[in-house]
């Protein structure tokens, strides 16, 4: 067994996949090591891959603000594999650290290889993506509930119902 394929099976990410189908996608992996503050995905680029941080944090920002922080066993850039689409932000890392990074068209190779594989590998994606939009409509609810008490606060109610 491959050392990429026991780090991958340590995470809770990988919990629904046996030994044999991690070394499998494992095959499908290619592995950077990354430095402090590294940009590794850039905002606006059509993005084709996704990566799975397998040491170091990896931080996601729009210009200076984060929008989320990666740990190891997280997925950055899944967004890219469900439709090829500019990133909406740049990914950069926050310690240097390694990425194991599945390419669109591997993503392809797992479907025709191992197609049952393939099914689970995008569930998961799918899962976790789900998963980060509903994190993010949380955070959007919290901010707007903030601003609007920030509103009322600050202005009169007849200028705070102009505004909404």
């Amino acid at each position: 067994m491959s050392e990429l394929t026991t780090l991958i099976l340590n995470f809770n990410l990988f919990s629904n996949f046996d030994v044999e189908e991690v070394a499998i996608i494992s095959q499908y992996l290619s592995c950077y090591r990354f430095q402090d503050r590294q940009l590794l995905m850039k905002k606006g680029e059509v993005g084709n891959d996704l990566g799975i941080v397998l040491s170091g944090d990896v931080n996601i920002l729009d210009g200076e603000v984060l929008i989320a922080t990666r740990k190891p066993g997280e997925i950055v850039g899944e967004m890219a594999l469900i439709r090829s689409s500019k990133r909406m932000a740049d990914v950069v890392a926050a310690s240097a650290g390694e990425l194991a990074v599945m390419s669109f068209t591997n993503i392809e190779r797992i479907k025709n290889e191992h197609p049952p594989i393939a099914v689970k590998l995008i569930v998961l994606l799918t899962e976790s993506t789900l998963r980060k939009l509903q994190d993010t409509e949380k955070a959007l609810q919290i901010e707007r509930e903030r601003l609007e008490f920030l509103l009322e606060n600050i202005f009169p109610k007849s200028i705070v119902a102009r505004l909404k």
